[in-house]
């Protein structure tokens, strides 16, 4: 009589190892699996004479040679800037102790690429080269 208890709880065990096992393979694909075409930006972005303009849905923005950012709401027709207006704007850098306030921007030699990382596909990558004379 021992033997068949034996068998029989092997048994067991192997029935509910297959079941299991198999219980998730009727399952249907869920929708986050799913493949889904990827996603493409609707950002532009412009190399104009007054700057470099980035166009979204709701804004634009304008970024300007003196390093001043503006922005306009696409159902406003006026364009306010992001900077603080008392200051003159631009960039100051600490170099060897000393303030380098000088540095131009190259709009012209802007590369302008799709994001990636972080952003994922949906931004734009712009980056603008600049130089210092003092420096």
């Amino acid at each position: 009589m021992q033997p068949l208890k034996t068998k029989t709880k092997v048994l067991v065990g192997v029935a509910a190892s297959f079941l299991l096992m198999f219980a998730g393979c009727g399952k249907k694909e869920s929708a986050s699996t799913a493949r889904v075409e990827p996603a493409i930006s609707t950002i532009q972005v412009e190399k104009r004479g007054d700057g470099i303009h980035l166009k979204s849905s709701q804004a634009e923005f304008v970024l300007a040679a003196s390093g001043r950012l503006l922005a306009l709401q696409s159902f406003g027709k006026t364009a306010t800037t992001i900077d603080d207006t008392s200051s003159q704007g631009g960039t100051d850098v600490l170099v060897n102790h000393k303030w380098a306030g000088d540095f131009v921007r190259d709009l012209n030699g802007a590369e302008i690429r799709d994001a990636s990382g972080k952003l994922g596909k949906l931004g734009k990558h712009v980056e603008v080269k600049g130089h210092s004379a003092s420096t």
